[in-house]
Parts: structure tokens; sequence; C-alpha cells
């Protein structure tokens, strides 16, 4: 810890250093640019100021260079001792300084040499021709301007012209639905109008924006429409006015049961702003003015482009600092996180980063701490909810597992079905009773394993209504099982949820086959019958 304070000590120091040399250099730039410029006015008096002028801004520039390369080397120097010793942060640090490096060095080199080719070179050529390829660039953006509106016009045609095909807008009887389509697609692509014209150019439907004065502008000519219609294609035309330009796009609408069919034309609007016109107009006429300049250049251009050539080295070499400067405010919030986040994949849920800043490292960090607060309780609650639900699956499994011993030793037979009809539950009983296997039911469609006689036994038995309205029912039956004939007496149960839904089927399954014979057998002896069952509920 008295290590990293005493390196966080001697950085502030070197720090204010470099701030100390920087203000220096920008005072002395200062200085000479103003020399340059009083020199450069007093030039009909100095024969020699231009080679004065020259030569001193080369030099400046070489020593700008100079003490650009010297920061620049140290520090990354020092940011490879630093990465190569391992010390968190260094490589993020390393990756950021070179990025401000490279960008910054490059366009140093660059721009001296174009300085010295200013000095010794037609400067005027190059100037002007930036000049007119920027005047020429504006018109064309001016231009791609209206093409884009144009182009996106007709791509709201396109989609327009095939809903409406595809819903037979244009019958009668749907002409209020119509209007309302109309008016909707105008304010969805943000149109001045829209207008649906028919085949014999009759006017199907409008939508206007208010809030635009359309008044000055009128509908496109009618052979537009016509050459639109006849010929099944897009088309375009402008109209102009003091207040702006209307950039105007022609859809033909087809038939749905014709395709190449045309049964009407879309008109779709675009209203271009008057001071977007007025400043396209400014500059074609700036355009055709600077170009009858071109002779008229004087020596004073040359100063500007010698000052912003030295301007423009010390902004860059400010930026280089500055890189330098951003790239440790950006690794030491960083490097705290990351050593967080080590902390809390450790499980330590307890560490805070005290770290002071007003800008979004500072959000980060405070929304780090808020993500630790809230894992930390998270964890506990997660822990609470963990007992609770061991304890729980707990008596879960003890309930089923007695309820498993119940119907493994209880005498009659007990089988569930889902409400699909699907097997759940069969318990021994049922099993010996029935002449079946628990594991190959489970599971299966009680339909897919009865016989035919006892599926219909089955089926009229659970479709009952007195079952679906009562919820229970108990009946005796009689069905083959095997060989042998058995006469049961089955109690069915509709299980339901919470709010009545239909859950399935409970059976409870009693053998009354002996109880039966022996009942058969007293009576054929003259004997009174006994019955242990008293009939159905």
């Amino acid at each position: 810890m008295k290590d990293y304070l005493l390196s966080e000590l001697h950085d502030l120091k070197r720090r204010r250093r470099e701030r100390y040399l920087i203000a220096f250099l920008c005072l002395t730039i200062s200085f000479l640019i103003y020399l340059s410029l009083r020199i450069f006015h007093l030039g009909h008096a100095l024969p020699f100021s231009s080679s004065i002028i020259a030569f001193a801004l080369i030099n400046i520039n070489v020593i700008l260079l100079l003490l650009l390369l010297f920061f620049t080397v140290r520090n990354v120097v020092k940011l490879l001792f630093e990465r190569k010793k391992g010390i968190m942060g260094a490589k993020l640090r390393t990756k950021l300084v070179m990025a401000f490096v490279t960008l910054s060095l490059l366009p140093t080199i660059i721009l001296f040499f174009v300085s010295v080719q200013f000095i010794s070179s037609s400067i005027d050529y190059w100037f002007n021709l930036q000049i007119e390829r920027s005047l020429n660039s504006s018109l064309e953006v001016g231009q791609d301007h209206y093409n884009g509106i144009t182009d996106e016009i007709l791509s709201f045609g396109n989609v327009v012209s095939r809903v409406i095909t595809y819903e037979g807008f244009l019958i009668p009887a749907k002409k209020e639905a119509l209007l309302r389509f109309t008016d909707g697609k105008r304010k969805e692509f943000g149109l001045a109008s829209l207008k649906i014209f028919s085949k014999e150019l009759e006017m199907l439907s409008v939508s206007k924006d208010h809030r635009i004065d359309l008044t000055t502008f009128k509908n496109p000519a009618k052979g537009v429409l016509e050459q639109a219609i006849s010929k099944g294609t897009d088309g375009q035309y402008i109209q102009s006015s003091p207040h702006g330009d209307l950039v105007g796009g022609i859809v033909p609408i087809f038939s749905r049961t014709a395709s190449k069919a045309v049964v009407g034309v879309l008109v779709l609007t675009r209203f271009v702003p008057g001071s977007f016109v007025n400043r396209l107009h400014a500059i074609s006429k700036g355009l055709q003015e600077y170009r009858q300049l071109k002779m008229l250049k004087t020596p004073i251009k040359a100063s500007h482009m010698i000052t912003l050539s030295i301007v423009t080295l010390l902004i860059i070499f400010t930026s280089v600092w500055f890189g330098f400067y951003i790239s440790k405010e950006v690794t030491v919030p960083i490097k705290e996180l990351a050593e967080a986040t080590n902390r809390i994949a450790s499980g330590d849920y307890d560490f805070f980063i005290d770290l002071e800043t007003k800008d979004e490292m500072g959000l980060l960090v405070n929304s780090f701490n808020r993500m630790t607060l809230d894992l930390k309780t998270g964890k506990n609650r997660l822990e609470l909810a963990n007992q609770e639900l061991v304890a729980g699956n707990l008596e879960l499994e003890q309930r089923r597992l007695y309820m498993e011993i119940v119907l493994a030793n209880v005498a009659a037979g007990v089988v569930s079905a889902d409400a699909r009809g699907r097997i759940l539950t069969i318990n021994k009983s049922a099993e010996r009773m029935l002449n079946i296997k628990a594991k190959r039911i489970i599971g299966k469609n009680y339909r897919g394993i009865l016989s035919h006689e006892n599926r219909k036994i089955a089926d009229v038995f659970i479709r009952d209504d007195g079952l679906l309205r009562k919820g229970y029912m108990n009946k005796q039956i009689r069905m083959s099982v095997g060989n042998r004939q058995l006469t049961l007496l089955v109690s069915l149960n509709v299980l339901q949820d919470d709010r009545g839904g239909y859950l399935g089927l409970v059976a409870v399954l009693e053998d009354l086959t002996e109880i039966e014979k022996a009942q058969r057998m007293a009576a054929w002896q003259g004997k009174r019958p006994f019955s242990i069952w008293t009939g159905s509920r």
C-alpha cells in the first residue's frame, strides 16, 4: 500500500511538470505566431521576411515533433515495463495510449511534410481545388437529398399500392375505408399529401397535411398521370414556390385479378422547406462567384495556412498528452473494478469500491457497488429460499413415500389417470386384480390397454352424466380379465384444481367376485344370503 501511494505521488508530480511545460509551449507558440504575422504584414519593408517565416515555422514544427516523440517514447517505454511486470490495468492502458499515439503521431508527420510542401510549391492551386470540391459536394448533397426523398416516397407508394390492391380499396363499397387508409398512411409516412386517382383520373381519395400551405401547388400534369397508367411505371416531379419545393412521386395501382392491369394511380408528395432550398441556391451562387474570384487571392491566405499548420501541431501535441491523462483516468477505475470482481468471484460480497468521480466511470462504480449489494441480498434470499425449498421437498418426499406405502398395502385396487386418459399410478392390488404390470401401462392411455369389450364398459362408465355432475360415482360392473370373469365395485372420483378445472380420475376397485359366488352358493342351498355392499350412493 505504501509503494502504491508513493507511485501515485510520483505520477502526480510528473503530470504537474508536464502541465507547466505545455503551458509554456502554448505561450511560446502563440508569441511566435503573432511575430510571424507581424513580419508577414511588414513584408514590403522586409525583403527576406518570407524566408525568415519559412525557416522559423520549419524549426517550430521540428521542435514540436521532437517534443512529441520524446513524450510518446517515454510513456510508451513506461507502459511496456508496467505490462511486462504484469501490473493490473497495464494492458488496457497500453492499448488506449498506443491508439492515441498512433492517431496523433501519424497526422503530425503528414502535416509537417505538407506544411513544407505548402511553402515550396503552389499552395493556391490546392486550396482553391478543395474549396471548389467542397461547394460541388454541397450541391451534390442537396441533389442527393432530393433523390433520397424521391426514392423514399416511391418506396412508400409501392407499399401503399400493394396494400390497396390486396385489400381492394378501390371498389365503391370501401370508399370510407379508403379515406381512413389514405389519411393513416399519409401520417405514418410523414407525407405532405397523398392522393388516389382512378384509371379515368377521377380523384378517389385525398389526405393533406394542413400544417403545410399547399395552395400554391397543383396536381401533376395530366400527361404524367396518363403515362404512369399506360406504362405501369413509377414517375416523379418537382414543383417550386416561394415557400419551398414539393417533391412528388407517382405510383400505379394494379388490379387484384390481373397483375399487369392498372386500375388507378397514387400521387405522394413531400415538402422541402424554403430554408433548405434557399441554402442550396446560396451555395450554387457562391460557387459561381468563387469561380469568378479565383484570380483575386491575396498572400494573406498563405499566412492563414501557415498559422493553421502551427495550431494543428499544437492541438495534436496537446491531444497526445491528454490521451495519457485519459488513459490514467480510465484504467484506475477499471483496475479497481477488476480487483472488486475478483473479490466478489471469491465470495466476498462485503467489498465496496470507494472512488469519487462524477463522470460515467463514477456511474459505473456506483452501479457496481449497488450490484454487489444486490448480489449479497440476493444470495441471502437465495440461501433462505433454498433452505425452505429443501424443507418443502423433504416434506413432499415423506408424503409421497407415505402414500406409496398406503397404496401398496391397501386391499383395494387404486388407479389414477390424467385428463387425457393416461395412466399415472396403479398399486399392487390393482395389478394383481387386473393381471397387469405397472411398468407396462404407466403413461399409456387406458383405451390402448383394455380389450374391446372392457373399453366399451369403461367409456360408458366414465361418460356417465352422474359422474360429471356430482364428481363421484360408485357402480358394480362385470369385466373379463384373461379367462376370468370379475365382479368389481368401482368408485370413481373426479380430480379438479382450485378453479374447477378437470385434472383426471381416481378409481378404487373392490373385487366382489368371491362374495358374489358365496351369495349364489348360499341361495342355492336355501340359506339367507348376506350382502356387504348396499348399493350405489
